[in-house]
């Protein structure tokens, strides 16, 4: 077992690991559109990819907690639930400006 047991943080997105995060978004867009043969309307392309991606936290959350890497109380979900918020807020910003883009460039979201 490792030192760092119990000490797992739920960090808001920042510089201090922005070039992983983006490379795991990265991924996670690239595995989306790879879905896109079997989901062909964006909308629901898009909307069942978030929900697996919360689905996916949830799973990795819950990993942590069963490692006793987390205590499993409402204080850490809600320490948890605010780095979420924040980290979704800059999502939507990133997005946002990833789908002007290519709306600009290719006449479509890809």
């Amino acid at each position: 077992m490792s030192d760092d047991i119990g000490k797992t943080e739920f960090r808001r997105a920042d510089e201090r690991d922005n070039a992983q995060v983006h490379a795991f978004a990265e991924r996670f867009r690239a595995a989306t559109l790879e879905m896109a043969d079997t989901i062909p309307d964006t909308r629901v392309l898009l909307s069942q990819s978030m929900t697996a991606a919360i689905v996916f936290a949830g799973i990795q959350y819950g990993g942590l907690v069963a490692m006793g890497d987390v205590p499993d109380n409402e204080d850490e979900l809600h320490s948890m639930f605010a780095a979420v918020r924040h980290n979704f807020d800059v999502g939507i910003a990133l997005g946002k400006a990833h789908a002007a883009r290519a709306i600009s460039q290719n006449g479509m979201l890809n």
